[in-house]
């Protein structure tokens, strides 16, 4: 019976661990492959799901004006943006965001809108918080109407009308600035602002309208300066006894 020399032998085994080696070598990279093949699939996965998540946070949106449009977040804060003036509606009823009036929480307005439109937050009772950007020339009638919740807002420098009624109700004022832009305040501007305390109006200030402070219960302090030339009796103004 022959035997295999030991070379011969030694050089079958090196060929059969090269042999495994090799296809040990390739199902590794096959492995590899398929692993990262797995990643991008779930990174992509998980790329279309942060998409769908940005896209859920937006409630609504829309255009208010020519060159202006409004976005509701999930948060429920209302951002207006972009330039010119914003739409005034003829009642609250025609405002583009009215469904969601009993939930809107903030009102952000970026600079580059030049007025805020009559009616345009009107009996947004949860609203806490408002920024008006220093583009803001004219708040319209009846914008914060019966925004009962919200505690302050800084009024913009450059701001000159304040509308009829524009903050009618605002019970939880305490304090509000009015900048020496200003040169005119409404009717029943702040009628029914019964969380106010002390209000001075500024130098530039020519004409204040009739029930102005109209049962604002709590204001204990006011200023009105010389330059008003036009002003109702006691009883116009502030609902007092004349």
């Amino acid at each position: 019976m022959e035997t295999q020399a030991p070379d011969e032998e030694s050089e079958a085994v090196e060929n059969v661990a090269g042999e495994s080696s090799e296809e040990y070598l390739t199902i590794s990279e096959e492995a590899v492959s398929d692993e990262m093949a797995d990643d991008a699939t779930e990174e992509a996965e998980s790329d279309e799901t942060a998409d769908d998540s940005t896209e859920a946070e937006i409630i609504d949106s829309g255009s208010c004006g020519d060159s202006l449009t409004w976005v509701l977040d999930g948060d429920y804060t209302l951002t207006i943006s972009g330039s010119g003036a914003m739409e005034s509606w003829d009642w609250y009823g025609g405002i583009p965001w009215y469904s969601y009036v009993d939930s809107i929480t903030a009102v952000v307005i970026t600079d580059g809108v030049t007025n805020v439109g009559d009616y345009a937050f009107y009996g947004c009772e949860a609203m806490t918080s408002a920024t008006l950007p220093e583009s803001v020339t004219t708040i319209g009638m009846d914008a914060f109407y019966g925004c009962k919740a919200l505690t302050a807002l800084t009024l913009p420098e450059g701001l000159t009308t304040i509308g009829e009624q524009a903050f009618y109700n605002c019970s939880s004022f305490a304090s509000i600035n009015i900048p020496d832009t200003v040169t005119e305040i409404g009717a029943e501007a702040f009628y029914s602002c019964s969380g106010l305390k002390s209000i001075e109006i500024p130098n530039s200030v020519t004409i204040l309208s009739e029930g102005v402070f109209y049962a604002c219960t709590g204001l204990t302090k006011i200023a009105i300066p010389e330059t008003v030339t036009s002003i109702g009796d006691a009883s116009d103004i502030f609902g007092l006894t004349a």
